[in-house]
């Protein structure tokens, strides 16, 4: 057997494993090649807000963690399986701010809506009806 025989015979062995990879491609969906998470952070000029939404802890569905930043009060509240719904985001140190309604997120529109009530210590607190322009941050995987 010659040079030439040997590749001939080797690229016809190779060819087949790489035709069904190359085909195999084709029939997963593009869910098995998104990513595992996304980031989106926006603000108004006097509220932050940020959300990360990755695979669920057990594995099965997606959790949201939402963190709305006013002043220097972190509250903190967490989505199920869903991009809207209602919401209940409590302060990470006992400030006594929460905020109470619903939220909405558009990934393909990089937007965030809340509706509801900002909830202050020593006042009654502040109504939202707010939608931010946010930000996708990449590079977090």
């Amino acid at each position: 057997m010659n040079r030439q025989q040997i590749q001939l015979t080797w690229t016809r062995k190779k060819f087949p494993v790489f035709l069904i990879l190359f085909l195999s491609g084709f029939f997963f969906t593009g869910q098995t090649f998104a990513r595992d998470s996304t980031c989106l952070l926006g603000d108004n000029g006097k509220i932050a807000i940020t959300t990360y939404e990755h695979r669920a802890t057990d594995g099965n569905g997606r959790e949201t963690y939402v963190t709305l930043i006013y002043g220097d009060n972190f509250l903190m509240g967490m989505l199920h399986d869903a991009d809207d719904g209602p919401i209940d985001l409590v302060a990470s140190q006992s400030s006594g701010y929460s905020f109470n309604g619903r939220i909405s997120i558009d990934y393909t529109k990089n937007t965030i809506t809340l509706r509801g009530k900002l909830n202050f210590t020593q006042s009654d607190g502040q109504i939202l009806n707010t939608r931010f322009s946010c930000r996708e941050l990449a590079g977090l995987d």
